[in-house]
């Protein structure tokens, strides 16, 4: 199913009350990421453990000062400003990409960015999930009397 084109298929509304939200909202995020979404600068995203995940952004050449990370409304963008070179070298070829960019990830609702750093080239983002405690599983005892409220 193309969710751009349909944003409500009937495999998915025919059992589900109440998700229109949640479709406009993935409609929303899709368009967002489709046209704002770019390949450079080039990342991975790692699974640290149940919940802990690490963007890594190849960000050869960019320095500290010259990276921005923010979050704003749900989404984590990330830019790199790399001023004009004044370098007056006579290049044959160019293969490095040394250009600013801003590279948007939406995120959910619960996820909070933790940390971030440059290391070797790289600058890693590091996003925690942090589920709610009534959004949690919780283990009831069984019990082989009633316990009613009084």
């Amino acid at each position: 199913f193309n969710a751009l084109q349909d944003p409500y298929p009937a495999e998915l509304t025919q059992y589900t009350v109440g998700f229109d939200r949640l479709f406009d909202d993935i409609r929303s995020q899709l368009e967002q990421v489709s046209s704002s979404s770019t390949a450079y600068p080039p990342h991975n995203i790692r699974k640290i453990k149940d919940h802990v995940y690490a963007l890594d952004l190849a960000v050869a050449g960019f320095k500290q000062a010259d990276i921005e990370v923010s979050v704003e409304k749900q989404v984590l963008t990330i830019k790199g400003t790399k001023p004009e070179s004044s370098s007056k070298d006579e290049y044959v070829y160019r293969g490095l990409a040394l250009r600013s960019f801003e590279k948007q990830i939406p995120l959910v609702d619960t996820a909070e960015v933790r940390d971030a750093w440059i290391e070797d080239g790289i600058l890693t983002v590091i996003v925690e999930n942090v589920i709610p405690e009534k959004a949690r599983k919780k283990l009831i005892k069984v019990s082989s009397t009633a316990n009613l409220p009084e």
